[in-house]
């Protein structure tokens, strides 16, 4: 049972620009703004950290990560919006967030808002990662070779987390992340190549 810490956080979900939308499967980028009081007025001093927690329905969370204080935040606390990227989400399954603050106590808030999204399903066949033209509509052809080279070495993930990254994690650089892990890599390239030729009936 968590330590009741009388803050509260606002949790949303980011995908694109800090805007709230529709990615393609697998990944999500989540932010809130650090919270700077507790709920009776007084100044929070000792904020540690957040606890981002997930699952398949609402409010029963299955999974759950540490986040450090602040991501290239600077002093004083709640001058910058946080953010943390999360990938390897099941293409089709709708994910439900939440997140909580806790103090060097060890104390821990309340959950945040809930925040959801629907992961699209995976392409057909794999690697089929535009329809443009309609001739490649339904088969791995050339042309998703060179949609998926024009996004080579773009990610969300780790390193990659970082504002400055985010509008470059465009829907088109989701299509051609296959394995979902938040980088267009030379996995990603090997399922491709792998299916190069392939339909979908």
């Amino acid at each position: 049972m968590k330590k009741k810490l009388l803050i509260s956080l606002v949790l949303f979900v980011l995908f694109l620009f800090f805007g709230i939308g529709t990615a393609m499967a697998g990944t999500a980028i989540l932010g809130w703004e650090p919270p700077t009081t507790n709920v009776d007025g007084t100044v929070l001093t000792n904020l540690a950290g957040y606890k981002i927690y997930w699952g398949t329905s609402s409010r029963n969370y299955t999974n759950s990560v540490n986040v450090p204080i602040c991501n290239g935040c600077p002093s004083p606390i709640g001058t910058e919006d946080e953010y943390h990227c999360l990938a390897q989400f099941q293409p089709g399954v709708t994910y439900y967030f939440a997140a909580t603050a806790y103090n060097t106590s060890g104390a821990e808030s309340g959950y945040s808002n809930e925040a959801f999204k629907t992961m699209p399903p995976a392409t057909c066949p794999e690697g089929n990662v535009t329809s443009y033209p309609s001739i490649s509509a339904n088969r791995v052809d050339g042309y998703d070779l060179i949609f998926f080279s024009k996004r080579f070495g773009l990610g969300m993930a780790g390193a990659y987390c970082t504002p400055a990254n985010f509008p470059k994690w465009d829907l088109n650089a989701e299509k051609c992340d296959l394995n979902y892990d938040g980088r267009v890599d030379g996995y990603d390239q090997n399922i491709l190549s792998s299916n190069f030729g392939k339909y979908c009936q």
